[in-house]
């Protein structure tokens, strides 16, 4: 049953000064059984429905929000007397876009698309109220399991305290293995709405906002067998979440591809993975390791076969020392942004740009403007942080397309600026000098690009906005995105930037002259 503990109101705030992790990967077990999905367990009524599961799992119910079940290969026996505690990581929407480790836009290690990937994103809701989760595990018992799942908003210890729940949640009589001795696999789906407990409420990076120092921004989750369980049953949760790892036993794994901390959820690149989640052609959903994963865990208790008793531990750095688990909510996010944005400068491996106007904050829209801030009376002109390419609606190839594109804060003139929305079919890695910044998408394709009129917003500081294909010049010139894309075949990738005027940029050192007196937005793709 979910009951919120005597502690509800309590969460761990110790940060654990030099860590040091323990070795323990001599207690892994190879999964050597299919894992197999034992269906929805209602908390609320003790029931089971069979052959259906949560939404990002092919079946209904709600959006994933937190994705660990990467490069399942092993998993490691418990003890009843043992608790297993981690952290993640869930994003508010002050999270930052975090360019993917291992995964740098062009096609790598047989990964599907050259699309760039993160492993960190905006989130849209500062707590989420958590209405389900999902846990595999493998086991020998020849009984029946039960479970207990703790959660907390902020765990931020591992080898000086245990975390302390604000929820906990009994899962009880889940399937062990066979007689006599038979390793069986379970992945089991946990619905806990309805019950008289209410959802898990699980504060964002925390405590609803996102810091970016050590040990701050994550929550918790631990879990133990309430049944009897010892070493010999070889019971225990399966290892899951990978950001570079490619090992592995072959026979049983096959080869491995890393995932990313948004792969799998609705953080996750619209356009990556695009197809595996949607379930499309056969393929399985995607699998993720969860966004701000760490390679270690909390053993408390009585630790079978661990050196230096309760404590942290890891598994060597491979595998990954993360355990499988997927959180289910319903926060009502707005639909994502068909355009997954590229190119931010001084971030995620693209280079810096030229002049010494980094982007306000970093890494998160195009090189920043030069100009006055605030504006003066009657002169506009201002800094803005660096203009910023987006899209909404919907991505169809068809001239009845929804699709548009804005660019936002650019450089403001009294009578609006000239914007021009290129488009290209490859992209540029780290990027290149352009004007004031930086270009990412070569390839260049016709028909010309967009040209339009921005329109001053007259706010503080000021910025320049504009949408396309609703504003611009008047057909024929201004057509909608699809036919404006080249009439792109299913699947084709077109990449897109604009450029800008930025007269102030030219009064500047070198690139930045007289001659290169524009500037640029970030980039972005749209997979059509």
């Amino acid at each position: 049953m979910l009951r919120p503990s005597l502690t509800t109101a309590a969460v761990a705030l110790l940060c654990t000064g030099a860590m040091a992790q323990t070795d323990i990967k001599s207690r892994l077990q190879t999964i050597t059984a299919p894992v197999k999905s034992a269906g929805v367990y209602h908390v609320a009524t003790g029931t089971w429905t069979r052959g259906t599961s949560m939404k990002q799992f092919g079946g209904i119910g709600t959006d994933t929000i937190y994705n660990n079940t990467c490069s399942p290969v092993y998993f490691t026996g418990m003890l009843s007397s043992e608790t297993f505690a981690h952290r993640s990581r869930l994003p508010s929407t002050t999270s930052p876009t975090t360019a993917s480790i291992f995964y740098s836009g062009t096609p790598t290690n047989g990964h599907e698309d050259d699309t760039p990937e993160n492993d960190s994103a905006p989130g849209c809701a500062n707590s989420y109220a958590v209405s389900g989760f999902q846990v595999a595990y493998c086991s020998s018992a020849a009984a029946l399991i039960d479970w207990r799942y703790q959660f907390a908003s902020n765990y931020t210890a591992c080898g000086a305290t245990d975390m302390i729940p604000q929820y906990t949640v009994d899962v009880l009589g889940l399937p062990g293995g066979t007689s006599p001795a038979v390793q069986q696999c379970w992945l089991v789906d946990v619905d806990i709405s309805g019950g008289t407990g209410g959802s898990i409420l699980l504060s964002a990076d925390g405590d609803g906002s996102y810091s970016g120092a050590i040990n701050t921004d994550e929550f918790g989750f631990s879990f133990r067998p309430l049944s009897t369980a010892v070493a010999g049953d070889f019971t225990g949760p399966i290892i899951a979440g990978d950001f570079t790892w490619t090992g592995g036993p072959g026979t049983v794994s096959g080869f491995l591809v890393p995932c990313t901390g948004t792969d799998g959820t609705i953080w996750n690149n619209p356009l990556e993975g695009l197809a595996r989640v949607v379930g499309a052609d056969n393929n399985p959903p995607e699998e993720g390791t969860g966004m701000g994963s760490a390679d270690f865990f909390r053993d408390s208790g009585t630790v079978v076969s661990a050196p230096s008793g309760s404590g942290c531990y890891y598994f060597g750095g491979n595998p990954h020392a993360d355990f499988w688990l997927g959180l289910f909510a319903e926060p009502n996010c707005a639909p994502p942004d068909p355009l997954a944005g590229f190119c931010f400068p001084n971030a995620g491996g693209t280079r810096s740009c030229p002049c010494g106007n980094q982007p306000v904050p970093n890494g998160t829209r195009g090189c920043n403007n030069f100009g006055k801030t605030p504006p003066s009376s009657g002169d506009p002109t201002t800094a803005t942080g660096g203009a910023l390419l987006t899209a909404s609606g919907t991505v169809s190839q068809s001239t009845a397309t929804s699709l548009v594109f804005h660019v936002t804060r650019q450089h403001p003139t009294p009578s609006g600026n000239i914007t021009i929305l290129f488009m290209g079919s490859t992209t540029l890695s780290p990027g290149v000098i352009s004007g004031a910044g930086v270009r990412c998408v070569s390839g260049l394709l016709t028909p010309r690009p967009y040209k339009g009129q921005s329109v001053y917003d007259g706010g503080t500081p000021g910025t320049c906005n504009i949408d396309f294909p609703n504003a611009g010049l008047p057909p024929p010139y201004n057509q909608n995105a699809f036919t404006r894309s080249s009439n792109p075949p299913p699947g084709a990738s077109r990449h897109y930037y604009a450029a800008y005027r930025n007269t102030a940029a030219g009064n500047n050192h070198a690139p930045c002259t007289s001659t290169a007196a524009f500037n640029l937005s970030n980039a972005g793709t749209i997979v059509w």
